[in-house]
């Protein structure tokens, strides 16, 4: 499993405020439920590698190009599905979320600026963590009494620079889906 310190930028789908609060009511409530597993913001990765050394500017100028060549009739709405567990240290405890094509879509754009072409797997993390597995699926099982949201209505694709731990990551931008 992975330690949990990362150092890349990262792009996240950033919710509306109402989901938002939601999710992070959710993710602090089984932040609590073990030691070590830090706080974080909620989101569902879109693309999660680019190099430090590309300037947030130029992210943007592209995301800007991807949202506008991605544009469709009603705002990205994903739904979530039931919370379960992962093995990664950042899919500790998760609720998985349907792939809907403009997302696919919107992920393809990604690899093809950005290159790295790997199995994508939307989710929004609940928490962090190195735990057994046995752990896991009682915390997973917590986050199924969680009043979750069932949907995700996308604001806008964040800019992360994601150094160091969870949280000491860092939202720099975000473009607004408008």
């Amino acid at each position: 499993m992975a330690s949990g310190v990362l150092s890349v930028w990262s792009l996240w789908l950033e919710p509306d405020e109402k989901t938002n609060l939601k999710f992070r009511n959710a993710i602090t409530s089984l932040s609590s439920l073990s030691p070590a597993s830090p706080n974080f913001l909620p989101h569902v990765t879109l693309y999660g590698s680019i190099d430090l050394s590309t300037e947030p500017s130029v992210i943007r100028k592209h995301l800007e190009a991807i949202i506008a060549q991605s544009r469709q009739s009603e705002p990205l709405r994903l739904p979530v599905l039931s919370p379960s567990t992962g093995e990664a240290f950042f899919q500790c405890i998760l609720a998985p979320v349907e792939p809907v094509e403009p997302l696919l879509k919107l992920q393809s754009r990604c690899e093809e600026v950005w290159g790295r072409k790997s199995p994508y797997f939307p989710h929004v993390s609940l928490k962090y963590g190195d735990i057994g597995a046995e752990r896991r699926e009682e915390i997973a099982e917590r986050a199924r009494e969680e009043s979750l949201p069932e949907m995700v209505a996308v604001r806008g694709i964040s800019i992360v620079r994601c150094v160091g731990m969870a949280d000491q990551w860092e939202v720099v931008d975000v473009v607004p889906f408008d």
